[in-house]
């Protein structure tokens, strides 16, 4: 399924930095989703928010990431709802930002030895 392939590669790009979501678009689109590439990105992202494997929120100049209080229904929700609106592909900065968790990073890991770049 393209979203698990989606959610692997985002926990691989997570492992150096937090993702924006230009990089969630453009990870779905390229590894081929033949569904609408929000609803496989946002797949993706809910299963790592389901899986405590991603946090998704806001970078604030001075203060770093700051996490959504947010249920995951309801992040996915907003996150939908704002690169909807946007009306063209997201940029770096909007919408909002994921970062791996301890968890996530571990995955991420396991994820580059399975394809032997580790």
């Amino acid at each position: 399924m393209a979203a698990d392939q989606v959610a692997d590669q985002l926990l691989v790009t997570g492992l150096d930095d937090w993702v924006h979501f230009a990089d969630v678009f453009w990870t779905a689109r390229n590894l081929g989703s033949t569904e609408d590439v929000v609803a496989s990105a946002l797949e993706a992202i809910r299963q790592l928010l389901e899986g405590g494997l991603v946090e998704v929120g806001d970078v604030a100049r001075g203060s770093g990431f700051q996490a959504w209080d947010l249920e995951t229904s309801a992040a996915l929700d907003r996150i939908e709802r704002e690169w909807r609106s946007l009306g063209r592909d997201p940029y770096p900065g909007d919408i909002g930002w994921l970062r791996s968790t301890p968890s996530g990073k571990r995955r991420g890991q396991d994820v580059l030895a399975e394809q032997g770049r580790a």
